[in-house]
């Protein structure tokens, strides 16, 4: 992410964006340059001040403060050239600019990045903020510009724009994400029910099965995401001092153990370990 600490120029906290911008074209009201902008309108005629929306340009040392405020995040991810100033006035109206003044939603400026180098393999298939990402465009994989994405304080998304959306439209999402947090939470708890039942049989399989059907959606910070993540560590955990506990007693079952720890745990970061475990007792 870049920019500044300063909101994208426009906005209640003003600040500047680039020194080579000729600043007086960007005051507040003037409508900056003449270009036309995402929505199809021309940058020409004036907008209202209390139009502008404080939009902040994101930087990722600033993404806790964001999600601390714990209201919704909206993400503009500007198209290549695009400054953020120009990207600032792109959506403006009254109710979403007072939005901003209070508080009440984060607007937040994602300068274009087009590196989509895959980022570092853990292993772990337990889902990352992808906010809080060096590429936030690579994580959500934006490959639209500009794109615009409703999302909770986490940073989880539940509406995509890729062209211009009307300000009723995003007020509608906006309106909307309490229901959809609520709908994902539920969804993601039937899951992690189900993985506790299978576990106390012992059915590792469909365990894993369960609470990565919840991974794989990548939804963050959730109360029963963070359960099933709770769980699938304490799992991991308790197998992993198994192995070890195996590989230091040798007992005459250690073989057969490991064998089967590997076909129920081939999917997770263990498998390595299993499997290096099974050569060593060869």
């Amino acid at each position: 992410m870049g920019g500044g600490d300063s909101g994208a120029p426009g906005g209640s906290s003003g600040g500047a964006a680039k020194a080579a911008l000729n600043k007086d074209k960007y005051k507040k009201g003037s409508g900056g340059p003449g270009k036309k902008r995402w929505g199809g309108s021309s940058g020409d005629a004036a907008i209202p001040e209390d139009e502008l929306i404080d939009w902040q340009v994101a930087k990722i040392d600033k993404i806790e403060s964001y999600q601390k405020k714990k209201k919704p995040i909206i993400l503009f991810f500007l198209e290549e050239g695009m400054d953020a100033v120009d990207g600032s006035r792109e959506i403006h109206d009254k109710e979403l600019a007072e939005m901003a003044k209070k508080g009440d939603a984060v607007f937040l400026l994602i300068e274009h990045n087009g590196d989509r180098t895959p980022s570092l393999d853990t292993g772990s298939p337990i889902p990352t903020s992808k906010l809080a990402s060096p590429n936030p465009a690579r994580e959500y994989k934006v490959n639209k510009y500009p794109s615009l994405l409703v999302c909770d304080y986490h940073g989880n998304e539940y509406h995509r724009f890729d062209k211009c959306p009307t300000v009723k439209d995003l007020k509608k999402r906006l309106d909307g994400l309490g229901d959809a947090i609520e709908a994902a939470e539920q969804r993601l708890r039937k899951n992690v029910d189900l993985a506790k039942g299978q576990l106390e049989k012992k059915d590792y399989r469909k365990f894993f099965q369960s609470l990565f059907t919840n991974f794989k959606e990548g939804i963050v910070g959730l109360e029963a995401q963070n359960e099933g993540i709770k769980i699938y560590r304490e799992v991991i955990d308790t197998t992993r001092e198994e192995i070890n506990d195996i590989l230091e007693k040798r007992p005459a079952d250690g073989q057969a153990r490991l064998k089967e720890l590997s076909k129920n745990f081939r999917d997770t970061e263990l498998r390595k370990e299993i499997d290096d475990a099974i050569k060593i007792l060869k």
